[in-house]
């Protein structure tokens, strides 16, 4: 139970200083949190004051994304749930991803795989804004370890 609470303490940390480093990145118009950000921020401002929207019946793009985003955030400036949701579904991507590697590859090898996940430079941006990989990508690898679990 180690392994996986140290990775995840790496990911958090290596998060927190991505936020930390620039200047705006405490607010939704920061350069890394624009991704998919216009199109979640207009959805949130529309469901925050009531206005339905057409993609809550026929969702074109990931439906969780919008009702976590919609109960998380109003589509102002302060947007720290958001963020902080995020944030920790980033860092958890390195335990799950040794907890399904481990199974595959030896031990060294799936740390070190965990651990370069938990720094990739991609991983980080995406885990710092409204990027729909930043929510799915958990829980497709928590999927994945389901699965090889009930397999083995």
């Amino acid at each position: 139970m180690r392994v996986p609470l140290i990775l995840f303490a790496f990911g958090l940390l290596m998060r927190l200083l991505f936020l930390a480093a620039g200047p705006d990145g405490g607010l939704g118009w920061h350069v890394g949190f624009q991704g998919d950000a216009p199109i979640w921020q207009d959805q949130a401002a529309r469901l925050a004051n009531g206005m339905l929207d057409a993609e809550l019946r026929l969702p074109w793009r990931a439906p969780g994304m919008m009702w976590v985003v919609s109960m998380l955030w109003d589509g102002g400036p302060t947007v720290w749930r958001v963020r902080l949701l995020f944030t920790v579904a980033g860092a958890a991507i390195a335990p799950l991803l040794w907890l399904l590697l481990r199974r595959f590859v030896d031990g060294t090898t799936a740390v070190l795989a965990a651990g370069l996940g938990a720094s990739s430079s991609n991983l980080l941006l995406r885990s710092s804004g409204l990027q729909v990989g930043g929510l799915y990508l958990p829980l497709a690898l928590l999927t994945l370890c389901d699965q090889a679990r009930i397999t083995t």
